[in-house]
């Protein structure tokens, strides 16, 4: 391996998390040798003749010059985004997925949907946890969960910890996101939920308007009202669900509003939602809530009750919990050394936040909660977490390395892809310039994060 890439210890190699051994000597040995984890960078079409074939740590002076490629393959790969970085936002338009890359794990996930659909029960699932390394594709992995639910037609709720402050406060916020984050069609969770509130509170005979989504969206204030006053009192003379709907009658008015097309309006159902409307203010008896306000896991319970009405299902899925975690445990740890600064502080948001992913299990209706996060992560919250909360989470699943080339390939081609239709290339094979052996020979070896920022540096060395 060339010295820049044999110094980096950002790309070196970790023991599978599956495992809690280290990885065999003969294997770490294998590796560690010079032709580790050597990618085969193949001429481009029309450049070089005979085609060429280059390791991906080679020496500057053996990589493919811009002189010796085309200009059409040169702007295609100087362009080619392998964007081996995922954030939160990404779960709603990731679009490069690649099926079989952690397939075990998608399959089991995909058992639980079907049956948490099926279940006649109301109470929620134990939660589920994702391990990983960093770069193991957690994040992409939600972005599948998201489109595993979103075809059984269940809810799909991201909470991104990041800036956590109370933590139900947290997750309302991020709950009204999602909601009003659009699905593939463009159209947004919290008016495919309202339809679903609507239409369980017609009477026989009755249908909800061809263009619902216009005629919700679009009513004024006045007739949203009517719509708003006539469904909660519907919902009130159906059995087995009236007692629930005038518990949350609020948060069935505040969600429609939150639907509107105008911000005025939908302002005022996300303010109420997450609690911010001022009690003074004169508009709330215009609003026609009760003025009762209430607490922030109220409003979640009131939301997956929604959302399990008419056969359908939540999920709830808790990003970014691993700087927070991290901190505070540091903090933990230094106090059991003897440092007790910060003990206080650290174990009140320890305790705040596996409590409240204990709650979520508790409080929610047809939901499952799903945690990603790191090994430390998880260790830390056994550690210094609520012992009851944390037993209300099944045992962890864990993300393995891509474990075979054509996966690998694949992985590539969907990210190369881009690039390549908007220069008009047709390239050899579709993972070009990446070939198929040299990428079974890392099988195994790489999360999806580290065999992109290879493959991005060596383009990088090339061009």
């Amino acid at each position: 391996m060339g010295e820049d890439m044999a110094n980096d210890e950002s790309l070196a190699l970790e023991p599978d998390l599956a495992s809690p051994d280290s990885l065999p000597s003969e294997l770490a040995d294998s590796m560690a040798s010079p032709d580790e984890n050597a990618l085969v960078l193949d001429a481009p079409p029309e450049a070089i003749p005979p085609p060429n074939a280059l390791a991906l740590d080679a020496p500057s002076e053996a990589v493919l010059s811009p002189e010796a490629l085309n200009q059409k393959a040169v702007q295609a790969l100087a362009e080619a985004n392998l964007n081996w970085v995922r954030q939160t936002q990404n779960i709603w338009d990731d679009h490069d997925d690649t099926p079989e890359i952690h397939a075990l794990i998608r399959a089991k996930f995909n058992r639980r949907l079907i049956a948490l659909k099926k279940s006649r029960a109301t109470s929620s699932w134990p939660g589920l946890v994702i391990i990983g390394n960093p770069g193991a594709g957690k994040t992409h992995l939600l972005g599948s969960f998201y489109r595993q639910t979103l075809a059984k037609k269940g809810f799909f709720l991201v909470v991104d910890m990041i800036g956590v402050n109370a933590f139900f406060d947290t997750v309302v916020e991020h709950l009204l996101n999602s909601l009003a984050a659009p699905d593939p069609d463009g159209r947004t969770q919290a008016l495919r939920l309202a339809e679903n509130i609507l239409t369980i509170s017609l009477d026989p005979g009755q249908t909800l308007p061809a263009n619902f989504d216009e005629w919700l969206a679009s009513a004024p204030f006045e007739k949203l009202c009517q719509i708003i006053s006539s469904t909660i009192k519907r919902l009130h003379l159906r059995s087995g669900i009236q007692n629930l709907a005038n518990r949350f009658g609020d948060i069935i008015r505040a969600l429609f509003f939150f639907c509107s097309k105008s911000q005025t309006i939908s302002n005022y159902g996300r303010l109420w939602l997450q609690g911010l409307l001022d009690r003074q203010n004169q508009t709330l008896d215009k609003l026609r809530f009760s003025g009762q306000r209430l607490s922030p896991d109220i409003v979640v319970q009131g939301l997956t009750w929604l959302m399990s009405l008419n056969g359908s299902f939540s999920v709830l899925a808790i990003d970014q919990l691993d700087a927070l975690i991290k901190l505070h445990a540091i903090t933990l740890n230094a106090a059991s050394a003897g440092d007790n600064s910060g003990f206080l502080a650290a174990n009140r948001v320890l305790n705040e936040v596996s409590a409240g992913l204990g709650t979520l299990i508790n409080i929610t209706y047809k939901s499952t909660t799903v945690l990603s996060l790191l090994q430390d992560t998880w260790q830390s919250l056994l550690k210094f977490g609520l012992t009851p909360a944390i037993q209300r989470y099944n045992a962890p699943w864990f993300l393995n390395k891509i474990e075979k080339g054509e996966h690998m390939a694949d992985l590539l081609a969907k990210r190369l892809a881009p690039s390549f239709l908007a220069h008009d290339l047709v390239p050899p094979y579709p993972s070009w310039p990446f070939a198929l052996p040299a990428l079974e020979e890392m099988a195994g070896r790489l999360d999806p994060r580290r065999l992109l920022i290879k493959c991005e540096k060596y383009l990088d060395n090339c061009l």
